[in-house]
């Protein structure tokens, strides 16, 4: 596992550790495959065409797993996840205008 899933991981457990037990269901659908946002994102396509695709969607949902099991909120959400070779990992990005 390189450096880039490693702080990925140690973000999302940081998060897990800072919320309370879950007396409620949170739900956070990953989508790989999308293709919706990547007209606004320049350069970017669906991660599930990245090279380790695998590997990358095996160690978010391992993160949503942990995050979801410790927040006591009732929702669901759908996160778009990207591929974007101008942005490495861990940063973030606002739409291109």
């Amino acid at each position: 596992m390189n450096l880039a899933f490693k702080k990925l991981l140690a973000t999302c457990t940081l998060l897990a550790v800072g919320c309370v037990w879950a007396n409620a269901q949170l739900t956070i659908i990953a989508d790989f495959n999308t293709a919706d946002f990547t007209g606004l994102f320049p350069g970017s396509t669906p991660m599930a065409n990245a090279a380790n695709a695998a590997t990358i969607e095996t160690t978010i949902d391992q993160a949503i797993s942990q995050v979801t099991s410790l927040i006591s909120y009732s929702g669901t959400f759908q996160i778009n996840f990207l591929s974007d070779p101008n942005i490495s990992l861990g940063a973030s990005s606002a739409p291109a205008d």
